[in-house]
């Protein structure tokens, strides 16, 4: 689809220094925008801003270019 987000996670597993379980949790999403038309208006149908999470590192806006089928 070319209107739904995908993300990528990293769990891991691990103990810390007196034995306790922990996690370390790592993700990033990719945000496609070219079915609203613009980026804001895929930040309005969401209500995120996905420019400041970009800008963050926790998101990726993509873009598609126009496909030839023939």
């Amino acid at each position: 689809m070319f209107s739904d987000n995908t993300a990528l996670s990293f769990v891991y597993p691990y103990q810390d220094r007196d034995g306790k379980q922990e996690w370390h949790i790592e993700q990033h999403s990719f945000i496609p925008w070219e079915k609203a038309g613009l980026i804001q208006a895929k930040e309005k149908q969401g209500g995120i801003d996905y420019r400041e999470l970009a800008k963050k590192g926790n998101c990726t806006i993509t873009c598609h270019p126009p496909f030839n089928y023939l």
